[in-house]
């Protein structure tokens, strides 16, 4: 019963996608200036990173169409932004959600509970050794 609900939801989130790229091009939005035509993936779901090409605004999306952020022009990756959404939504207490730089990688310099770390700009991944958040100045990341 539960793989028969999934597939179902997964089927409606992918299909979600094409119905509403149809449905925008078939109402002219992607003539108009600032009209959005959602991206999808081989699979059907949502593309991360949606634009509008005109204007050069950009947003993330979760792969069932929900969007995260507001657009911006300097977006380019939706990585760290969709990690920040997911953790923030859980509502769990002492999860880490990481900081974004506003093209979207990850912040180089993470902390969280009186500790910080280099990351990866790509991944988020901790590339260095822990330091108390008070000496994150030594950090050379």
């Amino acid at each position: 019963m539960k793989a028969v609900i999934l597939a179902v939801l997964l089927t409606y989130a992918a299909a979600s996608c094409m119905d509403e790229r149809t449905t925008a091009i078939a109402e002219g939005h992607d003539q108009r200036p600032g009209g959005f035509v959602p991206t999808c993936i081989a699979n059907g779901n949502w593309a991360p990173r949606q634009c509008q090409p005109n204007t050069g605004m950009c947003h993330c999306r979760l792969p069932d169409g929900i969007k995260i952020n507001e657009g911006s022009r300097e977006l380019r990756y939706c990585e760290c932004p969709i990690e920040n959404y997911r953790k923030t939504k859980r509502g769990l207490l002492g999860v880490h959600r990481p900081k974004c730089q506003k093209n979207g990688l990850f912040e180089k310099i993470q902390c969280h509970e009186g500790y910080c770390y280099c990351a990866d700009e790509s991944t988020g991944k901790r590339v260095s050794e822990f330091v108390v958040s008070s000496s994150h100045c030594e950090l050379q990341c």
